[in-house]
């Protein structure tokens, strides 16, 4: 009930991580979906169809919001079972994934933002994209998703017009959270020094650890 109201009033916006608030109803939805009547069903499946078109029409990001974006369009894919959606889905992932981390690991926002936060944000929902592929392809899929490196990196901070290289992965992106979660004392970073957006420097947290 509490799903077919809110189908018939909600619409998406364009703030990707505002969007990610509702993780959990498809999470909820995936797991009654096959229980509900067909009409129920029927109400509740447009909503998710409105907001992966939504999704689908959004301007493609490097960072965080791309993570969340190809999340979003993933989860709902795989809950309406739709094969189109599906490929779509993970190929708009997969050419995401492939420019996102530099060979030590680090993250387009740790590098752009120069903010760990962000990488570890971009880090959540990257695991949440490993989940959701674990229940629906297997663990052999996320392996191979764990170790893929990009294969286009390319280091925008210096020279946009550098040729892609090869890049990190994943367990890469892990490895270089390590020393700050397992020794932080010693390894401090402090969070937005060198950021290409100016608006962080007025932020809060500015140059703190």
């Amino acid at each position: 009930e509490f799903l077919l109201s809110w189908a018939t009033i909600n619409v998406a916006i364009s703030q990707t991580p505002d969007e990610s608030i509702y993780l959990p109803f498809f999470t909820g939805y995936s797991l009654i979906r096959a229980k509900i009547d067909a009409n129920s069903r029927t109400t509740i499946d447009n909503w998710l169809h409105t907001r992966y078109n939504f999704y689908k029409t959004q301007s493609v990001r490097t960072n965080n919001w791309e993570t969340i974006r190809n999340l979003l369009m993933i989860d709902i894919a795989y809950i309406l079972n739709d094969g189109t959606l599906i490929n779509q889905a993970t190929s708009d992932f997969s050419t995401h994934h492939n420019k996102n981390y530099r060979a030590d690991g680090a993250s387009v926002d740790f590098l752009g933002r120069d903010a760990f936060a962000y990488h570890v944000y971009d880090m959540e929902f990257m695991g949440q994209i490993g989940r959701t592929l674990y229940i629906k392809r297997g663990r052999a899929t996320v392996d191979s998703l764990v170790n893929h490196r990009a294969t286009k990196w390319v280091n925008l901070r210096i020279n946009s017009n550098d040729s892609p290289v090869l890049g990190g992965s994943i367990a890469d992106a892990v490895s270089f959270m390590s020393p700050y979660v397992m020794d932080p004392a010693n390894n401090i970073h402090l969070e937005f020094v060198n950021t290409e957006w100016a608006p962080d420097k007025t932020r809060a947290d500015y140059n703190k650890p």
